[in-house]
């Protein structure tokens, strides 16, 4: 029986030390991964605009546009001697209209694989697969709060790095008409979230 593999695309997106050096053993990358993976979805926006502009009409004046960014605190250690750590992201934009809202999210993974040395490289997959739609106000039933929690496997910082568990969360909120959508943001972005939830109570209040 021949086993075939299929190959997914991916994008190389910036390097960083994973290892104490040559030789020692892994460190916590944490903070550069996040850093890296929050600056390529900075420049992803363009793209994600560009598909909205396509799809739906865009008025020049009257829309508010949030772009929410969520992804892990920590990288998560896997047991991979290829891919040692991994992590993923969730892209959610919503355009709010007089009379409805555009919703677009798209969700990545990202994976540091081992190269020479102390050295890995951050590969980027997904973002090609995407949720886009026009939610009426007036067929938004509620917008309730979201929070779920994952316990991962992570590297302590420090010099005495070893494995330990994480709590990751994911707080946002959950619009629902007809189906759920789902809206995610790290903490830092917290006033935008819960200023976008007041501002969808607010049009739902006034075509009701």
């Amino acid at each position: 029986m021949v086993q075939t593999k299929t190959l997914e695309a991916y994008k190389n997106i910036g390097k960083i030390r994973i290892k104490k050096g040559f030789f020692g053993g892994y460190r916590d990358p944490s903070e550069e991964i996040f850093s890296e993976v929050e600056g390529y979805l900075r420049g992803e926006q363009s793209r994600f605009t560009q598909i909205v502009a396509q799809t739906f009409t865009l008025p020049d004046a009257g829309v508010t546009k949030f772009e929410f960014n969520w992804q892990p605190e920590r990288a998560r250690r896997t047991n991979s001697p290829s891919e040692p750590f991994t992590t993923r992201a969730r892209i959610t934009n919503l355009y709010l209209k007089d009379s409805s809202l555009i919703y677009f999210s798209t969700e990545y993974r990202f994976h540091v694989v081992q190269g020479c040395g102390s050295r890995g490289t951050i590969r980027a997959f997904g973002g090609k697969n995407y949720e886009l739609t026009e939610i009426y106000f007036n067929k938004i039933v509620t917008v309730s709060a979201y929070h779920n929690e994952e316990i991962i496997a992570v590297v302590n910082p420090g010099c005495f790095a070893g494995e330990a568990r994480f709590t990751v969360s994911e707080d946002g909120f959950v619009i629902r008409a007809g189906e759920n959508f789902q809206v995610l943001a790290n903490a830092k972005h917290r006033s935008e979230l819960d200023a976008a939830r007041a501002m969808i109570n607010q049009r739902i209040s006034n075509v009701n």
